[in-house]
């Protein structure tokens, strides 16, 4: 299934930033999905089960005393989908999450369930084990039970996480033990200033260095400073990570490097490679470029960064139908921007790149809107696709776990076939 953006109802219109550039403005970063949008009647359908799921009582299933078992606490991560077990008290919690926080378009809460297993349970029952790293019953569990509760205000989380990842979030859940130079599969092994180098998550790796740059790090350049956050810029004439600057004060392109405005400022530079002045986001009319001016809910147009027109452009509300726009946030809610200009949802047959551009019930699927299908109903018309399924023998069919036969990677909750059998989600060198 395609998870990107709209094209236009007949062509590809390549020149549409929108599709090419989701992450141009801060308040896209929120909504802008690496995961395809659910199409809206399976996302109803699917979410009546979320709060049933969410109710799992992760306190009990993942202890609650504030010691380890014998074992470190290694036997609770077992990779077991016994009721009531911690493996299925996170699965369900992590569905919860997939469905209401990051709208992947499960079916049902059951197709979730049956698409996801224990993730990273093995790596964190052998950490615990190896005595990588500890683990205090109380504050996991709590922390577990939080992540259940409230999926979506939990904390920031990679796109591909595991438990590792989940009670990482939470101080004294886990306590790293692994040095600089030792064996890891996850950060959350690695002490205060390390981080665990490997391939790929849930790969071997090795604990190595890594800080984020503060103010007054050495810098030689502003890739050196990015890790500290994006008001952090090195400053050319001390070589060091400076703060960012305050409204008012110059930004962009300067001859003391390239300055960054304090968190909650925008530049108001014309376009890359000149300077600009700090400024703080407005509502309608205020001036805006690519990089901010606007307050929540506004957008920019008619910025042009350059030719006979270059200038700033104005904050404005989201438009109505045949309204301009670049990002369907631009468009008034039921509306998606198409070609430059806010329509209605894209019916079957048309081109796309994203469910959310197409009408409630589809899904997209080779870059058209089609039928969404679900696990269980007939896949045979050519205007529909199954949704995080796979079509055989004329019926939309669960896709298989690590060792389940495939013929390909479709067939695969991984996507990763290897020699006739569905590979593990994180397939690591030899």
């Amino acid at each position: 299934m395609s998870a990107s953006y709209a094209l236009d109802r007949g062509a590809a219109d390549a020149d549409e930033r929108s599709d090419l550039h989701p992450f141009k403005r801060s308040s896209d970063l929120e909504t802008a999905g690496v995961v395809p949008i659910a199409p809206k009647r399976m996302m109803a359908r699917a979410t009546e089960g979320v709060g049933v799921l969410l109710s799992v009582a992760l306190m009990s299933a993942c202890g609650g005393g504030a010691t380890s078992d014998s074992d470190d606490g290694a036997s609770m991560f077992a990779e077991s989908q016994a009721p009531g077990g911690a493996c299925a008290a996170f699965t369900q919690a992590l569905c919860g999450y997939l469905m209401q926080c990051r709208r992947t378009p499960y079916c049902s809460a059951a197709h979730c369930l049956a698409d996801n297993d224990c993730a990273g349970f093995s790596s964190l029952a052998a950490a615990l084990r190896a005595g990588a790293v500890s683990y205090d019953e109380t504050a996991g569990s709590a922390c577990l039970a939080r992540f259940a509760a409230a999926p979506c205000g939990f904390g920031t989380l990679p796109q591909s996480f595991d438990v590792f990842d989940v009670l990482s979030q939470c101080p004294g859940a886990l306590t790293p033990r692994s040095r600089q130079g030792a064996a890891c599969v996850s950060s959350g092994e690695c002490v205060a200033g390390l981080v665990c180098d490997a391939p790929s998550s849930g790969c071997a790796g090795v604990c190595v260095p890594h800080a984020a740059a503060v103010v007054g790090a050495s810098c030689g350049s502003y890739p050196d400073c990015e890790s500290g956050g994006p008001s952090l810029w090195c400053d050319a004439t001390t070589g060091a990570c400076a703060a960012g600057v305050d409204a008012g004060a110059a930004c962009g392109a300067t001859s003391g490097g390239v300055i960054a405005c304090a968190t909650g400022l925008w530049c108001d530079a014309l376009a890359s490679g000149v300077a600009g002045a700090c400024r703080a986001p407005g509502g309608a009319g205020a001036p805006c470029n690519d990089l901010g001016g606007c307050d929540p809910s506004f957008h920019c147009t008619g910025y042009a960064p350059s030719g006979a027109d270059a200038g700033l452009g104005s904050c404005s509300a989201p438009a109505g139908a045949d309204g301009g726009c670049e990002l369907n946030s631009d468009c008034a809610t039921g509306l998606v921007c198409v070609s430059g200009a806010c329509g209605a949802p894209l019916d079957v047959g048309l081109r796309c790149r994203s469910d959310d551009f197409c009408r409630p019930g589809l899904t997209c699927a080779t870059e058209k809107c089609l039928e969404a299908k679900c696990p269980g109903d007939d896949c045979g018309d050519p205007n529909a696709a199954c949704v995080l399924s796979v079509c055989k023998r004329g019926a939309c069919q669960l896709r298989g776990r690590a060792g389940a036969a495939c013929t390909d990677g479709a067939d695969c909750t991984s996507g990763a076939c290897t020699d006739g059998a569905c590979a593990a989600a994180s397939a690591c060198p030899p």
